[in-house]
Parts: C-alpha cells; sequence; structure tokens
C-alpha cells in the first residue's frame, strides 16, 4: 500500500504572553499525526495559514521562512531515506523522533537487530565470548540475505514477523547454505532470542515463536582409542604445520582442554605446585568456572618444544579452530582413522582413553573439565584439593 505524506505549518491556539503565536509542525503519514514546535512566532496577521508561511518579504519574515524550508527539507529528507531507500516503515512518531535526535528504539528487525549487536560489540571479552557475538553476527547477516533473496527487502517491519516467516528462514538457512539441523538451530534460538527481547521492550504485543519449534539432534561424539592416539603420536610428519598441529591435539587430549582454552594459554597460568609438578590453572572460557589440572608427562614435553615459537606470554602457537581443524583431517587420513576429528575430539578423548579408563573417579573428572551441569556440579563441589592432586598422581603414574 502506497504511503501519504505531508507536512502542515500552522499558528498554535493560543498566544504567549507577548501576543506572538507559536509556528507548529505537524507530520501527518497515513493518516496519524506528531506535532512539535519549529521555535518560531508570529502575529496572527502576519500569517497566511493557506501557504503555511509568514506573509511579506521583510528580513525577519524571509528569515522565518527560511527556517521553515529548512525544518521541512529535513523531514523530507529522513523520510527518503528511512522509507525509501532503507525500505523501514515509518511513521508520524517515528520521522518527529528522527528530526529531534531522539534515541528511540529501532521499530525494523534489521535496524533492531543492528542496535543490539552494536551494544554488544562493547563487552566482547569482558563477559561476552568473541565468538558467540560472532555467531549473532552471522544471523543478523543471514537475516538480511533472507530478506533481500525472497523478500527484496532491505529491513522489515517487526510487526511482519509471524510464524510463515520464521519456518520459510528456516528452509532458507537448510536450502541455500546446506546448515545441518543443529547448526540450523542455534540459528534460530539467535532469532528468538532478538524477537523476544523486541517483545519485552514493547516493538511487539505478540511472540511469533509461541507455536514454532526445533530441537537439536543427538550426535555422537567420537574420541580417539588408545591403540588410535598412539598411532597419531608415533606417526612421523615432515611437513611441519602438520606436525604442530598433531602436537597442539595431542596436548589437548592429554589435558582435556578445549580448543579455545588452550589458544589463551599464557604463562600466568602455568604454576609449579606445592607437590613440585607444573600445574596448570584457569577459567574455562565457556563457563568461568576455575579448573586445576596437573600437567602429564606428554603435554609438559609439548609445552618445552614450542616454547620459543609463540608470541607474548603465549604457551602455544594455536593457528585458527577451522584451518586446524582441516588439518587434523589429513592427519586422521595419514593414520588411517576414519573418523570426524576435531579438536572437541580431544577433550572427548581425555574424558573416555586418559581419564575414566585409566580409573579417574567421574567426580574429579567433572572438575578438571569444568562441567556446569547440576550432577556433576552437586558431586564435584565437595572434592578438595588434596583428592584432585592424589587422582591426578594416580593418573600420572599409569600414563607417564
Amino acid at each position: 500500500m502506497k504511503s501519504t505524506f505531508s507536512i502542515l505549518f500552522y499558528l498554535k491556539g493560543q498566544a504567549r504572553k507577548d501576543g506572538l503565536y507559536v509556528i507548529m509542525t505537524r507530520i501527518t503519514i497515513n493518516g496519524k499525526t506528531a506535532t512539535f514546535s519549529s521555535k518560531q512566532a508570529v502575529k496572527r496577521h502576519q500569517w497566511d495559514q493557506k501557504r503555511g508561511r509568514m506573509i511579506g518579504a521583510t528580513p525577519r519574515a524571509n528569515s522565518i521562512n527560511l527556517v521553515l524550508d529548512v525544518i521541512k527539507a529535513d523531514l523530507v529528507e529522513k523520510y527518503n531515506y528511512h522509507h525509501i531507500l532503507r525500505r523501514e516503515t515509518i511513521d508520524a512518531k517515528r520521522l518527529k523522533d528522527l528530526y529531534q535526535g531522539i534515541d528511540a528504539k529501532p521499530s525494523t528487525l534489521l535496524a533492531y537487530f543492528d542496535s543490539f549487536n552494536e551494544t554488544q560489540s562493547k563487552i566482547v571479552g569482558k563477559g561476552l565470548a568473541r565468538s558467540t557475538h560472532n555467531k549473532y553476527l552471522l544471523t543478523r547477516k543471514r537475516l538480511g540475505s533472507f530478506l533481500k533473496d525472497k523478500h527484496s527487502m532491505d529491513d522489515m517491519p517487526m510487526e511482519r514477523i509471524n510464524l510463515d516467516f520464521i519456518m520459510n528462514f528456516e528452509r532458507y538457512l537448510r536450502d541455500e547454505f546446506q546448515m545441518c539441523n543443529n547448526s540450523v538451530e542455534k540459528l534460530m534460538r539467535i532469532f528468538r532470542r532478538i524477537v523476544m527481547l523486541a517483545v519485552f521492550n514493547g516493538l511487539l504485543t505478540f511472540d511469533p515463536f509461541k507455536h514454532y519449534k526445533i530441537k537439536l539432534e543427538r550426535v555422537e561424539r567420537h574420541y580417539l582409542t588408545q591403540e588410535e592416539l598412539g598411532r597419531i603420536i608415533n606417526k612421523k610428519f615432515t611437513i611441519k604445520r602438520i606436525d604442530r598441529v598433531r602436537d597442539l591435539f595431542v596436548f589437548c587430549c592429554y589435558t582435556g582442554l578445549s580448543f579455545v582454552d588452550a589458544a589463551g594459554l599464557n604463562k600466568s597460568n602455568l604454576e609449579t605446585g606445592f607437590d613440585g609438578n607444573r600445574w596448570l590453572v584457569l577459567r574455562r572460557k565457556k563457563s568461568g568456572i576455575p579448573v586445576r589440572l596437573r600437567l602429564l608427562k606428554v603435554p609438559s614435553m609439548i609445552l618445552d618444544k614450542y616454547a620459543s615459537e609463540c608470541e607474548g606470554n603465549l604457551l602455544l602457537p594455536m593457528g585458527s579452530n577451522q584451518r586446524m581443524n582441516s588439518y587434523l583431517k589429513e592427519i586422521a587420513d595419514c593414520c588411517r582413522i576414519h573418523k570426524a576429528i576435531t579438536f572437541h575430539t580431544a577433550r572427548h578423548t581425555f574424558a573416555t582413553t586418559i581419564a575414566l579408563n585409566n580409573g579417574m573417579p567421574i567426580e574429579t573428572l567433572a572438575k578438571i573439565l569444568g562441567h556446569t551441569s547440576i550432577k556433576s556440579t552437586l558431586v564435584y563441589a565437595k572434592i578438595v584439593d588434596q583428592k584432585l592432586i592424589d587422582d591426578m598422581e594416580r593418573l600420572a603414574q599409569k600414563i607417564d
């Protein structure tokens, strides 16, 4: 439907004490109005109501009419930019707020998403993980391409989000980007959070996700057996980058650290315990839970091997997760291992092959891994440091 837009200047009904009447500005869009003062005033007989201008060609009349022209031009420019260029739905109040510089909440999907992401970007590394922020940026990007490809729009009013739009966006992610179910679920969950935030802030009066459901599919988590891990450790690689990735992967297999935790290790995380052994002391990036882990012989040797190759205070020369995972595929092929191996496989390998298979109590393992599940927390919260040290000592005796 075509939008109707007009601007009218008129005199306020009641005169000021000095006998002058304030010139008011009225914006009308699709029958709804918003008014504000132009901060100009004239005598009633000096005003041409039909033309909406001050009568005469005196310097004062020219000055007041020029101000009115500037107000009108500014309003038209903002309307054309947001409604025509950005294809936003603009009502009279929104245009008034834009003109007056009031920071009103964006009423369109992508503008609101951008506003949220901009706010969140200020706390990246201060309570918000970079990887989490990147997922929000990706979701916004996919919504933008969906609007452009399927609706020929650069943005869309919040109130137009409905179940049909949501289902079509899910299908778009699966068809256009060949995303698996669990990857789609993560982006849809983020989309729902943004929409619910708009509901809580009063931009939407209903929850369009009320009847929408998508479930995570159970994924088999691979881990390496002792024999498979031995093949990787004993394999000789002549390519330096492959050799380095193998070493870093093995380090995670013997420590249970996630990729992001291993990449963030620095010299302040390395301590000598009162038992005389080297320990890693850190907080998990994902949960913030403190982790204490005695270094076994193999990961300790790997730290020493790469001590001279690290920048600054870092302990390991980790590259990007995506690139290193691609190298792990080459390593698995060379070692005749027919499993989908990623750096997260190392964490499962530590839990199953290194720890549990060598008799480590699951309570101690939960503390080392920094799990946040309620059951694990209730159990390992009661474990004292001495028990952790004793269990690590027994594991070291078996492994080393």
